[in-house]
């Protein structure tokens, strides 16, 4: 299934890693950061773990990964799997999607957004709620 989202344009950037305060942070390209309106992959071992969408930067989307707030059910959701997973000593690659930008008379289409729901039907992640 990784192969699918490559063929449609997702690339490898970055991965998670643990700190040693036993946190996790990332490690992704400045440029990269400043990303929005992306879809994002989370990997382990070739599997899709995880897909999300932002129209947020990816550094201020992450952040919440990294640092969740109390009401941010899916941020700690997803927070506790990052850190299981890498001290588990599992190596979870970033994958981003950056589409392109298409303007329908005075609408801009968002590709990414309306990706998301069919790539998470057809690829089932883990860790999303309609997953596995």
């Amino acid at each position: 299934m990784l192969s699918r989202l490559i063929n449609i344009g997702f690339e490898e950037k970055g991965h998670w890693i643990l700190d040693k305060t036993a946190k996790f942070k990332l490690t992704i390209s400045d440029n990269d950061l400043n990303c929005k309106k992306v879809l994002y992959a989370f990997i382990i071992d070739n599997e899709i773990m995880y897909i999300g969408k932002t129209i947020q930067t990816i550094r201020k989307r992450f952040y919440g990964y990294i640092n969740p707030g109390n009401t941010q059910v899916t941020n700690i959701r997803i927070n506790e799997k990052i850190l299981n997973e890498l001290k588990n000593k599992k190596q979870i690659k970033i994958y981003i999607f950056q589409s392109k930008s298409k303007e329908y008379e005075t609408f801009n289409l968002n590709l990414s957004a309306g990706l998301e729901d069919d790539i998470i039907l057809q690829t089932n992640p883990i860790w999303n709620i309609n997953g596995k």
